[in-house]
């Protein structure tokens, strides 16, 4: 509503006080046309709104007011209505001689305040009105005054309301916000636990499969092998028969390692468990796979100081490192790379072993990590997921186990592997075995 220099009747008052309470528009500027009004219903050149009590005050709306001495005063005259009217709940009147004597300052002739209450009838500030000529405040100025006050303390409690009600919309904003990400975030650990337990159970049957057929081929073996060397015991060293038997012999023998090696895989080989050093085993064997190594590749061992024992055996873990160096050698090819063994001692929480590959049922603490990282070409997210499977390989055909033996070794001691992969920034195979505990 602007503010002309025409008054408005008595008729049009009540109306156009309830229009200012509609108006949605920040509280100074309301206050700021409630006070402008005020002057021009009831003549006066001073006019302001004070919120507070007895103790303090705060002028937040004001006409006619100029300097901080006049701020002081006008306070002055505001403490003056909260005294009275928490004596009388009356508008406070006042002449020349008592405007004078609580501000003496403000050369003001008369002064007329009312409270400001809430819905609730609590006092939380004063309108007041200053004329610096003498004056009598007639009912109609009075009534003019409390029509004001009832609506300033509208629009300020107003206001209060608006606030919490945007703040409480942006608290539930938020918590909305909040209970989308715990809910995506479960969805993911929810679909990676589900995964995780699909591959376990895939696991869990592939190595029960293998481990049934080798028991078996074991035996078959056996009576092939044993009758084969009972005959090449049986026959003169001249014999030409033997020319026939000693293939039967070298085949079973290789069929026996093969065997093994599905045994190693179901993660049911024959294991020799002690307290193991995992950076004196990688220093022991740290030469001999330098030199296996291709001589365009660098062998680079981090080892992590006073790295705590782990329960392992120590054969199958340098057949394990072995099997994962030659898989990076391959991964780097023909030209020159970098294969860098480190050690490490890390907390693993549950949703970090949750990622890692054969741990879905590892408590969370303290583990000790062997990993194996290359510079070569990298995978994509699809070989990463079938790098383990049982004679998957991007080579060609018929090269054995190969990681899949690894896992066997990392299922019998009761640990997991991970792998960490990208095309073109190289491949990351971390081993993680659990450290041996006080007890």
């Amino acid at each position: 509503m602007s503010c002309d220099s025409t008054l408005p009747n008595s008729s049009d008052r009540l109306a156009i006080l309830r229009h200012f309470v509609a108006q949605p528009l920040a509280l100074a500027p309301m206050l700021d046309q409630l006070t402008g009004l005020a002057t021009r219903l009831l003549g006066v050149p001073i006019a302001y709104v004070v919120l507070g009590d007895a103790e303090r005050q705060t002028i937040v709306s004001s006409i006619g007011l100029s300097g901080p001495s006049a701020q002081l005063d006008a306070r002055a005259l505001a403490n003056a209505i909260f005294r009275h009217s928490a004596g009388s709940g009356q508008p406070l009147l006042l002449d020349d001689k008592g405007a004078a004597r609580l501000a003496p300052g403000l050369a003001v002739a008369a002064f007329a305040g009312t409270d400001l209450l809430t819905a609730h009838g609590s006092m939380i500030g004063a309108l007041c009105v200053a004329d610096n000529t003498a004056r009598s405040w007639s009912p109609a100025d009075q009534a003019n005054l409390a029509d004001l006050a009832a609506t300033a303390a509208q629009t300020i409690e107003l206001h209060c309301d608006m606030l919490e009600q945007a703040q409480a919309a942006e608290h539930a904003r938020r918590s909305q916000a909040d209970l989308e990400l715990r809910l995506a975030e479960e969805v993911v650990q929810r679909k990676a636990l589900a995964y995780a337990l699909v591959e376990a159970q895939k696991r869990e049957s592939l190595s029960t499969l293998a481990s049934g057929i080798a028991h078996n081929f074991n035996n078959l073996l056996a009576t092939i092998l044993g009758n084969a060397e009972m005959a090449l015991l049986e026959l003169p060293p001249n014999s030409p028969v033997r020319t026939s038997i000693v293939p039967i012999t070298t085949a079973a023998q290789r069929a026996t390692a093969l065997n093994r090696q599905m045994l190693m895989y179901a993660g049911r080989g024959n294991f020799l468990l002690q307290p193991l050093d995992v950076n004196a085993l990688v220093a022991d064997i740290s030469d001999l796979l330098g030199v296996s190594v291709a001589r365009h590749v660098t062998l680079i061992t981090q080892l992590a100081p006073q790295l705590p024992p782990v329960v392992a055996d120590a054969a199958q873990m340098r057949q394990a490192l072995a099997h994962l160096i030659a898989n990076a050698v391959e991964a780097i090819g023909d030209g020159d790379g970098e294969i860098v063994v480190t050690t490490d001692i890390r907390e693993l929480s549950q949703a970090m072993l949750a990622t890692i590959y054969h741990a879905p049922d590892l408590p969370a603490g303290s583990y000790v990590t062997l990993a194996v990282s290359d510079n070569g070409s990298g995978m994509d997210a699809a070989t990463s997921a079938r790098i383990f499977d049982p004679f998957f390989t991007t080579k060609f055909p018929g090269r054995g186990l190969g990681l899949a033996a690894v896992v066997g070794v990392v299922r019998g001691l009761r640990g997991a592997i991970g792998v960490q992969s990208a095309p073109g920034h190289g491949t990351t195979m971390r081993m993680v075995f659990p450290v041996i505990s006080r007890e």
